[in-house]
Parts: structure tokens; C-alpha cells; sequence
């Protein structure tokens, strides 16, 4: 074999070689790091400070925004940070080395983003803490903490901060804070999770979801982790177990659980294959509004399950084929 030919396939496996590092190392490995100040692009936020998007950005399929330092903050300017139904975070604040997932390390907290909306992604943000499965990480065997986040003003989507497992210590991670603000507050279609990370003996304290809105709460089809608490306006609930979000006086299109005394009006029919409605109060009332509430089947035993609260009142509905009112 002559020198030339030789020479050609040892430039070709170097270009296979140097092709496959390209498509296949992880978005962090190759993010650009920008400064505080107006951002145009995709890229790693390194530096605590606050980053203006000037346009719309697009991740593709990877991670837009690598969070690589704590208290930064994301001024959206309405613009909108779009993916490709990937499962990466649009903007990922769980800590890495050289492009893997740090043993044990905390997600970055005290991000802030405010006038943002995130579409065409799994997950909006996730600040997780790292697991150490190895009892070699950087926490002496415990598992990372989630970061804290506050979100204002913006359409973001599921939002995960749970906090690492850790195979070698009682307990993970503690499970990180999240904080919604709206004027018309949306968080339907969302997933979000504040666990504590699991270790030898159970579970670490849990995180929790502060919402704060002076109009309307759009929850439909939003479903929530383990709590160790639930700030829904001026309602706190303690130790929420997770599942669907309770609902608050006011318009509703769904049925749920009822916390708060007042009034609930419904805004469409509803069809419901379980208990329709738990009551969490004394003084709930229920205003149909002239819909219907329909079970498919007799078999389902309660339109309402009150337990032991009182002055329950119905006014304006129609209950179908539930086997008992209440």
C-alpha cells in the first residue's frame, strides 16, 4: 500500500472521528458562554448577573441555556426560547464537568426569570440536584440539593428542582423552591417536582411551590409532586401530598379537590369517572352555573366527598348517574 493511500484513510478516520465528537458530545460541551448583558443566543450563563434576550432563540434539540453559576437572572423582554419536542431542559441548571452530570452536586440556585415563555420542550428549567450513587462525590456521599428559582410574568412549562439520591447517607437532597407570579397566572399542562433526594433511611425534605396572582389560575392538567408546602395565594397548605392541584374559589372547568370557604362556579360541562369533587372547607359552595356533572357509569359512588366539613350548599347543577349525591 503507497504512502498517498495511506495517508488519505488515516485523514478520513480522523475526520470520522472528529465528525462523531461533534454530533454526539452533549449540548454543554459546546455552548458558548455569554456575558451579563443583552444575549442574542443559545449559550452558557457562567457569570452571576442578569441577561436581556434582545429576539427569539432557538435550542433546537439541545439545552438552550446552561445555568453555570448561581443568582442569575433571565429578562425574557416577551421573547420566546423554542425547542423541538426534546427532552433537555430549555435552560438546565444541574451542575457539570466537562460536559457529565457532577457526582452529588447542587443545582444553581436564586435564578429569576421574568417576561419568558418556553415552548416546544419537555421541561422548562431543571435545577436538580446531582445524585452520588458512588459515595464519591463532591458532598461526601449525599446527594445534591435542588436550586431555588422565582418566575415572573412568564409562560415557562414544567419546572424540576428535586434534590439528589445518595446511596451511602440517611438522606438526599433537599428538594428546591419554586415561585410562579402572574397577573394571570398559567401553569397548565405542567409538571412540576420539588422532591427530597432518597437515601438509606428515606426521603430529605421536599421543596415548595409559592403562586401568586391577582386574577386567574389556569391549572388544567398540571401535576404536582410532594410538597412541604403549597402557598396558593393567601392559602398555605402544609405538607401537600401531590397529584393534581387543589382548586380555589372562584371559575372552575375541572373537578378537584376545594380548598378555601366561598363560592366555585362552573364554566362548562364535566364528565367525571371518579368522585367528582373532594371538599377540603367548611362554607364551600358549589354554583353549576346550569351545566351538568355526568359519571359514565353507576358504579361511581360520590359527585362530592365532604368527610367531615360542613354547610356544603349545591346550587344550579345537574348531577347524573352518580350512585349518591354526597
Amino acid at each position: 500500500m503507497n504512502k498517498t493511500l495511506i495517508s488519505k484513510i488515516i485523514s478520513s478516520a480522523i475526520s470520522i472521528f472528529v465528525l462523531s465528537v461533534f454530533f454526539f458530545l452533549p449540548q454543554v460541551s459546546k455552548a458558548a458562554v455569554l456575558l451579563p448583558g443583552n444575549i442574542a443566543s443559545c449559550g452558557e450563563l457562567a457569570s452571576a448577573g442578569t441577561y436581556t434576550l434582545t429576539q427569539n432563540i432557538s435550542g433546537g434539540s439541545d439545552t438552550c441555556l446552561l445555568i453555570s453559576s448561581n443568582n442569575v437572572v433571565i429578562q425574557g423582554g416577551a421573547f420566546t426560547i423554542s425547542g423541538t419536542g426534546t427532552s433537555s431542559p430549555a435552560i438546565d441548571g444541574r451542575a457539570y464537568t466537562s460536559s457529565t452530570l457532577t457526582t452529588g452536586a447542587h443545582g444553581y440556585t436564586n435564578l429569576v426569570i421574568n417576561d419568558l415563555s418556553i415552548s416546544g420542550y419537555t421541561t422548562g428549567i431543571d435545577l436538580s440536584g446531582n445524585s452520588d450513587e458512588t459515595a464519591s462525590g463532591v458532598n461526601n456521599g449525599y446527594g445534591g440539593d435542588g436550586g431555588d428559582v422565582a418566575i415572573y410574568y412568564s409562560f415557562i412549562g414544567s419546572v424540576i428542582s428535586n434534590g439528589g439520591t445518595s446511596s451511602s447517607q440517611n438522606f438526599g437532597g433537599l428538594g428546591g423552591n419554586i415561585s410562579f407570579t402572574d397577573t394571570d397566572l398559567n401553569i397548565s399542562n405542567s409538571n412540576i417536582q420539588a422532591l427530597g433526594g432518597t437515601g438509606t433511611t428515606g426521603r430529605n425534605t421536599n421543596g415548595g411551590l409559592d403562586l401568586n396572582y391577582s386574577g386567574t389560575l389556569n391549572i388544567t392538567n398540571t401535576i404536582l409532586s410532594e410538597l412541604s408546602f403549597l402557598n396558593n395565594n393567601a392559602t398555605t397548605y402544609n405538607n401537600y401530598p401531590g397529584g393534581s392541584i387543589p382548586i380555589v374559589p372562584g371559575n372552575i372547568s375541572s373537578c378537584g379537590t376545594l380548598i378555601g370557604s366561598g363560592e366555585y362556579t362552573l364554566t362548562q360541562n364535566l364528565v367525571s369517572t371518579s368522585t367528582c369533587f373532594t371538599i377540603g372547607s367548611n362554607g364551600i359552595t358549589i354554583n353549576g352555573n346550569g351545566y351538568s356533572i355526568t359519571a359514565p357509569t353507576s358504579t361511581v359512588a360520590f359527585f362530592a366527598n365532604a368527610s367531615t366539613y360542613s354547610n356544603f350548599t349545591l346550587a344550579s347543577t345537574t348531577v347524573n348517574v352518580f350512585t349518591n349525591l354526597i
